[in-house]
């Protein structure tokens, strides 16, 4: 039992040595998988340059619908830090929309907007469509350090959108303040504001005769 164990041992020992004395050899290189590796890399790079064309030319297709709106002036972009009046057309008529004054209110801001109403009607049942965030980039700034449409892209994907149902109603001949309560925006960070305006009723005066 004891020679048997002894051999047993022995054997182990000339196996470990040999496995010390035997030179480590590197395996043979899979020249299969590196040249699959390296055109995976080229197809995600192409990948990658296509779609940064993409997000430059959305940037850039956006930025044209948006002044066309503005051109037909359907929506108002509005500067916090202006006082001027922009025109707003709507189905019933022609208002006049000013900030008249920001202040900071729970996680966001209230915005008071100035409304001419240019028509003859009492305006009701208002609803806006808000969109507002940072102030946008522009050619001369690059925050991001990329093009500027793709840096177009990313800001007005930062917007954040609201429908608001004001309970205000649009007086004739007045400047009607208008409030928005808009969250989630720190004052520092509004910079930019941009609505439109509809009327699902309205109110006449009646002839006398």
């Amino acid at each position: 039992m004891r020679k048997h164990f002894a051999c047993v041992v022995i054997r182990c020992c000339l196996a470990l040595a040999m496995l010390v004395l035997v030179p480590s050899c590197d395996l043979p290189p899979n020249h299969a998988l590196s040249e699959r590796v390296k055109k995976l890399e080229e197809e995600n790079k192409s990948l990658l340059t296509r779609e940064h064309e993409l997000i430059t030319l959305v940037g850039d297709l956006s930025d044209r619908v948006h002044n066309l709106e503005r051109a037909s002036h359907k929506m108002v972009t509005l500067d916090p830090t202006a006082r001027e009046f922009e025109r707003l057309d709507t189905s019933l008529g022609t208002l006049a929309v000013a900030i008249n004054d920001v202040q900071p209110f729970a996680d966001g801001v209230r915005v008071v907007l100035a409304v001419g109403n240019l028509t003859s009607a009492t305006l009701r049942n208002l609803r806006i469509k808000a969109a507002w965030g940072k102030r946008p980039p522009t050619h001369e700034t690059g925050d991001l350090g990329g093009s500027h449409g793709e840096e177009l892209a990313l800001w007005m994907k930062s917007l954040k959108e609201k429908t608001i149902n004001p309970t205000q109603t649009l007086r004739p001949g007045y400047w009607n303040k208008v409030s928005l309560t808009l969250p989630d925006t720190p004052p520092q960070e509004f910079g930019y504001l941009e609505i439109s305006i509809d009327s699902a009723a309205i109110a006449l005066t009646e002839s006398r005769k």
